[in-house]
C-alpha cells in the first residue's frame, strides 16, 4: 500500500478531478483498508489530507473506488434552538461537532460525493451500521441512500468482500432497518433529554446536594437498573432460615464409600433426632438405582454465548469481550460478532478454514485430521438464527496474528476451539440417583460421571470424574456414620454482568449490540458498582433513583412497556408497521411523566434533600464491599 499525503484540498483535487469513480462508505478504518486492498488488484492507496484519511483502489479493468470510513456515527440527534422548552419531541440529525474532526470529515465526503458516479453502502449490516451509512449518504452525499447499492458481508476476507461487491445488484438498501434505527434513536432521545434533564435539575438545585455525576433516565437502562435493585432488596430482606439436614456415610462390601442425604432436605429438630435414633448402627439396602444421560452438543458461538464463556473462563466483562471480538473481526480473523445466530452459513468452506488454522499453528492437526478425512462433514447447530449474520467463526486468515495481545489471543483461541468443537461428538454425562433404605427411612445418593468427553477433551469445560462403585438393587451397605448438619437458607445471588445480560435477553429489553453498553453506562453513572468478587451491586443512588421512579412514574421502569417497544421496533424492521403509533404513544407517556414530575417537584426535591448524604457517598464509588 502506498500513502499519498496532501497539504491542501486544491492539491488533492487536481489528482482526482478527471477520474471516474464509485464512492464507498464503510464504518471503520480497518474495514475501509481491507475493502481497498481486496478491490485494488491494480493498486490501492491511503490518501491523507492533514489528519483525514481515506482510500483509493483501482481494479485491473480500471474501475476506481474512493473508500471513506465514518468511525461510528457522524451525525447525532440534537435540538438546536435558543428556546428549549420541555418536552422536546422534534430533534434533527446534525453533525456530531460543529467545527471539529467530524465536520472536517463530512466536508471531505461532500466534496468527493459530488463527482461520484455510483454509491455503495458498505457499513456493517445491522441496524446501527445501516443507519450510520444512511446518514452519510443522505446528508453528506445529497440524498444518495435510495439509489445506492448495498455490500453485505459477514467477514473481512478477500473471498467475502469480492463476492459482496460482485453481487451488488442483488442487494438493495434496507429502508425498514433504517427506519427502525431512526425510531430507536428518537425514543432514546425523547426519554433521555426530557426525563433526565428534569431529574438532573432537581438533584442539582437542592441546597444540600450538587449532582457529582449525570442523573440519567433511559427506556432500557432504568428497567435494567431495577433488576439489580430488586435483587438487592430481596437479599436485604432475606432472613436466614435454619434447618437440619441428615447425612449418612455408607460402605459397600468392596469398601467403597457412598454419601447419602435424607429424602426430605429440610427437617426440624425433633424429626432429625427420631431419624438418627432409628438409623444409628443400622445398615442400608439399595432399593432402586436411576440412571439418566445428558447429551450436550457444542453449538456455534453467538455474541451472548461468547460473552458468557469469556466471563466464565477468563473473567472478562461482556463489553471487554465485545471490544476484543470486534478487533478480531476488523483484523479479518473472525466473522462479524454482533449476531444472535447459532448456525454457520450453508456454503462455509469448513475444510479450507480448518486447513488454514492448522497451517497457522492455531489448531493441532491431530484434533482435526478425522474431520478433514470425511467426505461429508456434520456440524452441530443451535436453534437461534439472525437474519443479518451467521454464528461467529474463525476465517482461517493468518493476517495480523503475530500482533495480537494476550487477551486477543485467548478469545481468538476460544473461538477456534468452539468452532472445532462443533464438529465433534457430544459430551455425555450420566446422572445416577441411588435410593437407599435404612430402617424404613429413605436416603438418596446423587452422582454425576462423564461417559463420553467428546468435544470437552480439548475445550475448557469442567467435566465430572466421579467413580461410581458397582452397585446392585438389594445390595447391603454398612452404616459408618449418621449425623445431622445445621444449615441456613441461602439468600438470592447478585447478578454477574453475564447473568444480567441473560436477564435482559430473557425479558427482551435492549439488543445484542447494546446490552453490555447499558451495563457499562449504569456503572459510569454510579448507579451500580462491581463488588470485589465481580458481582453487581446497586449504590444507594441507584436504589434511590428506582424508588423515586416507582413512586412517581412507575411506567418508566416497566419491563413490559420496554419489551413492547422492542417488539414494535422489530415490527418496523420487518416492514409490518411504520412506527408512527409507537412514537405517539411514547410522546404521550413522556408528557404524562413530565406533568407528574413538575407537579410533585417539591416532594421529590425534599426526598433528595433527606437522602443527600447517602446519595453523595454513592458518587465516589468505583468498587464496593461484598
Amino acid at each position: 500500500m502506498q500513502i499519498y499525503k496532501f497539504n491542501t484540498v486544491q492539491e488533492m483535487i487536481k489528482i482526482f478531478s478527471n477520474l471516474k469513480y464509485t464512492f464507498v462508505i464503510s464504518e471503520k478504518y480497518d474495514s475501509a483498508k481491507k475493502i481497498a486492498m481486496f478491490l485494488g488488484e491494480k493498486g490501492f492507496y491511503e490518501i491523507t489530507l492533514k489528519k483525514e484519511k481515506f482510500f483509493f483502489a483501482q481494479t485491473y479493468s480500471n474501475e476506481n473506488y474512493i473508500i471513506f470510513y465514518s468511525n461510528g456515527h457522524l451525525y447525532n440527534l440534537e435540538f438546536r434552538s435558543i428556546n428549549k422548552i420541555f418536552p422536546i419531541f422534534n430533534p434533527k440529525w446534525h453533525p456530531k461537532d460543529k467545527e471539529g474532526k467530524t465536520t472536517r470529515r463530512i466536508k471531505l465526503i461532500e466534496l468527493f460525493s459530488k463527482k461520484a458516479e455510483k454509491f455503495i453502502h458498505a457499513c456493517d449490516y445491522d441496524q446501527e451500521g445501516e443507519l450510520i451509512g444512511y446518514n452519510v449518504l443522505h446528508y453528506a452525499c445529497g440524498s444518495k441512500y435510495e439509489s445506492s447499492l448495498r455490500a453485505k458481508y459477514s467477514s473481512l476476507t478477500k473471498q467475502e468482500i469480492i463476492k459482496s461487491f460482485s453481487q451488488l445488484n442483488l442487494s438493495k438498501p434496507n429502508k425498514n432497518l433504517v427506519e427502525s434505527g431512526k425510531i430507536r434513536h428518537l425514543l432514546d432521545f425523547i426519554y433521555g433529554i426530557n426525563l433526565s434533564k428534569i431529574m438532573y435539575s432537581y438533584f442539582n438545585n437542592t441546597h444540600n446536594h450538587k449532582a457529582k455525576s449525570i442523573i440519567s433516565i433511559g427506556r432500557v437502562q432504568t428497567p435494567t437498573l431495577s433488576f439489580v435493585v430488586d435483587k438487592e432488596i430481596e437479599i436485604r430482606k432475606h432472613i436466614p432460615d435454619p434447618y437440619l439436614k441428615i447425612m449418612v456415610e455408607l460402605q459397600t462390601d468392596k469398601l467403597l464409600k457412598l454419601h447419602a442425604t435424607y429424602e426430605i432436605e429440610k427437617i426440624n429438630k425433633n424429626e432429625a433426632s427420631r431419624i438418627i435414633k432409628d438409623c444409628e448402627g443400622k445398615n442400608g439396602i439399595i432399593k432402586n438405582i436411576q440412571k439418566k444421560e445428558q447429551i450436550v452438543d457444542a453449538y456455534p458461538f453467538n455474541l451472548r454465548e461468547l460473552q458468557t464463556e469469556c466471563f466464565r473462563i477468563y473473567g472478562y466483562s461482556p463489553s471487554e469481550t465485545l471490544g476484543i471480538a470486534e478487533k478480531l473481526y476488523l483484523s479479518g480473523l473472525i466473522s462479524y460478532p454482533r449476531t444472535e445466530s447459532q448456525q454457520y452459513p450453508y456454503d462455509l468452506d469448513f475444510k479450507t478454514i480448518l486447513n488454514e488454522l492448522v497451517k497457522s499453528k492455531m489448531v493441532d492437526s491431530s484434533l482435526v485430521s478425522n474431520i478433514l478425512n470425511k467426505n461429508f462433514i456434520k456440524v452441530n447447530k443451535g436453534r437461534k438464527t439472525d437474519s443479518a449474520h451467521p454464528a461467529i467463526y474463525p476465517t482461517g486468515s493468518k493476517y495480523n496474528i503475530s500482533e495480537l495481545e494476550k487477551k486477543d489471543l485467548q478469545i481468538y483461541d476460544l473461538i477456534i476451539k468452539r468452532f472445532v468443537a462443533t464438529f465433534y461428538e457430544p459430551l455425555i454425562v450420566t446422572d445416577f440417583k441411588i435410593y437407599i433404605i435404612v430402617k424404613n427411612n429413605l436416603f438418596v445418593s446423587s452422582y454425576k460421571t462423564t461417559k463420553n468427553h467428546g468435544w470437552t477433551s480439548f475445550y475448557p469445560f469442567k467435566t465430572h470424574e466421579n467413580k461410581i462403585p458397582e452397585l446392585k438393587i438389594g445390595a447391603k451397605l454398612i452404616n459408618l456414620k449418621i449425623e445431622k448438619v445445621e444449615k441456613f437458607s441461602v439468600s438470592p445471588i447478585r447478578f454477574h454482568a453475564t447473568t444480567l445480560l441473560t436477564k435482559m435477553d430473557s425479558k427482551k429489553i435492549g439488543t445484542k449490540s447494546t446490552r453490555s453498553g447499558i451495563i457499562d453506562l449504569l456503572v459510569k453513572r454510579k448507579y451500580i458498582a462491581y463488588t470485589k468478587d465481580g458481582y453487581l451491586k446497586p449504590t444507594e443512588l441507584g436504589i434511590f433513583i428506582i424508588a423515586l421512579m416507582r413512586e412517581y412514574i412507575p411506567k418508566i421502569i416497566s419491563v413490559n412497556m420496554t419489551r413492547e417497544m422492542e417488539k414494535q421496533l422489530m415490527d418496523v424492521e420487518m416492514g409490518k408497521n411504520n412506527g408512527d403509533l409507537l412514537i405517539e404513544n411514547i410522546k404521550k407517556d413522556v408528557n404524562e411523566s413530565i406533568s407528574i414530575l413538575i407537579k410533585e417537584r417539591k416532594k421529590i426535591v425534599n426526598e433528595i434533600k433527606k437522602n443527600h448524604v447517602m446519595i453523595s457517598n454513592s458518587s465516589n464509588i468505583t468498587k464496593i464491599k461484598n
